[in-house]
């Protein structure tokens, strides 16, 4: 009997929600294929946005951390892995994070992060 492999591939790849407020936390999920007898470990990255083109390194985000990888238990199809994005932002400014999950094949997402608001009060002296 000629053994066989088994591995999962991940389908997709969903962020909830897709835009946060700078310093706050999100989710994401990978699902796989279909589940598999054994445990898929999912390579996880953040890069900047267009720095994903095959095979070209990528330059990682300086917006977004993720863990370097999240695992998907045998006979599951889905993992949820938290995304921190930094506080620093400059006023004004909406960056984007690209999120990479790959097993067999790559899926990206897009999370956008916005500035907090700025409450300006008008004070007025009397």
């Amino acid at each position: 009997m000629k053994p066989s492999v088994i591995v999962g591939i991940v389908k997709g790849l969903a962020i909830f929600p897709l835009s946060v407020t700078a310093g706050e936390t999100t989710f994401a999920t990978v699902t796989l294929e279909e589940a598999v007898p054994t445990d898929t470990v999912v390579g996880i990255a953040a890069a900047e946005p267009g720095a994903v083109h095959g095979l070209v390194p990528m330059k990682p985000s300086s917006i977004a951390t993720v863990p370097n990888s999240v695992e998907v238990k045998a006979g599951e199809t889905t993992a949820t892995f938290e995304i921190t994005t930094s506080e620093s932002l400059p006023p004004g400014a909406v960056q984007k994070a690209t999120i990479i999950a790959t097993a067999v094949v790559m899926r990206v997402a897009t999370l956008t992060i916005v500035p907090e608001p700025t409450n300006w009060r008008k004070i007025s002296y009397t």
